[in-house]
């Protein structure tokens, strides 16, 4: 078998990357919890499968905004588009704490992935000037493999919290 070259230059980025990567698995699994449990607060509420695949569909979409925000970095910061990320994330999250309304929740759900997007545009601006040449493409993989994987774990673990004696007496209704 030969020699496992990606893992060999994983193992010499700097403690920045993983770190990074660390906070990385952690959002993407509390998001992986918090989409699954979208799903079911959208059937609790009575919406249909065709308006909760509208809602992810439409949000989907507005992850386009990543293109347009990047030239910006340099003038805006880092920082100043993380922390805006970070509060119209917030803004779409409220949206659906008070809200049943299909359009309002459409709307909650497109602010939700413009500042996940806003977000993510920021990680990898910072990824980048923390690696060199060829080691750019193996830390973006690196990154998104694991973002992939705690996302996955998230979904799990919010599909089988009413295993959890405590989540069990709640149940996923008061949960959410």
């Amino acid at each position: 078998m030969g020699k496992l070259k990606t893992l060999q230059i994983i193992k010499t980025f700097p403690k920045n990357i993983h770190i990074m990567v660390a906070s990385e698995a952690l959002c993407a699994l509390a998001m992986g919890m918090f989409f699954f449990l979208q799903i079911l607060y959208y059937d609790f509420i009575g919406l249909s499968a065709e308006a909760i695949g509208t809602i992810f569909s439409l949000g989907s979409l507005f992850t386009l905004t990543g293109f347009f925000v990047g030239p910006f970095i340099k003038i805006l910061g880092r920082k100043r588009i993380l922390c805006i990320g970070l509060l119209i994330c917030a803004i779409g999250v409220g949206f659906h704490m008070g809200f049943r309304a299909m359009i309002i929740l459409m709307f909650g759900q497109i602010l939700i992935n413009i500042g996940t997007c806003l977000i993510n545009v920021t990680e990898l601006q910072l990824l980048y000037s923390y690696t060199i040449g060829k080691k750019e493409c193996c830390a973006y993989s690196y990154k998104y493999s694991v973002n992939l994987i705690a996302g996955a774990v998230g979904a799990l673990i919010a599909g089988n919290i009413t295993g959890i004696e405590y989540f069990a007496r709640i149940g996923y209704k008061k949960l959410f």
